[in-house]
């Protein structure tokens, strides 16, 4: 009994042969390590590569650093501040933020896990940033929510519109009020 022979494998109508798509170089000049060297596949002679010394900090992880900031009411003049997994050498620098807004008249400072303030701040969300004095790790930041326990607008029926509470209500309040989710 003879050998079974099959035929050509086919893709539709095609033949596929045994014959590689391409043929092997014989030129001696063809290397891998001149591809590598950026020898090889030049249709025009470029620049020579240079390499430039880089003098890149990376800063050390916080990933397993916790924060968290009870909200509280913008009156109260301090919050609690928790912080988890700081590092023993972390030299902590304490920034609040809320987008914008010039801070620097409330003075917010951080001292034995408690977050102050002078003065009242507007209610809203805020930012506290921690970083490390001495650039050795990365910062990281919490946010949280001074309230307010003022009554900032009410309801007026013959104008079918949300005003003002009273005249003390200033249009920064209450443009920060209506701006909440509070009407939704």
């Amino acid at each position: 009994m003879g050998a079974l022979r099959s035929a050509p494998p086919t893709f539709g109508k095609y033949a596929c042969s045994r014959r590689p798509f391409f043929q092997y170089s014989t030129d001696s000049s063809f290397s891998i390590e001149k591809i590598r060297r950026g020898e090889e596949g030049r249709t025009k002679p470029g620049p020579p590569r240079q390499t430039h010394a880089v003098d890149l900090k990376i800063p050390k992880s916080t990933k397993n650093v916790t924060a968290t900031v009870e909200n509280a009411l913008n009156t109260a003049h301090e919050a609690t501040v928790t912080v988890t997994g700081l590092p023993t050498d972390f030299d902590a620098e304490y920034t609040v933020t809320s987008g914008n807004t010039d801070l620097s008249a409330y003075n917010f400072t951080v001292a034995n896990e408690k977050l102050t303030w002078k003065d009242t701040p507007a209610f809203g969300a805020y930012t506290l940033t921690i970083t490390d004095k001495g650039g050795v790790y990365a910062p990281f930041s919490t946010s949280f929510e001074l309230k307010t326990a003022d009554v900032i607008a009410k309801y007026d029926a013959s104008k079918k519109a949300i005003v003002k509470a009273s005249s003390d209500i200033t249009d920064e309040q209450f443009a920060a009020y209506s701006g909440s989710k509070r009407f939704l």
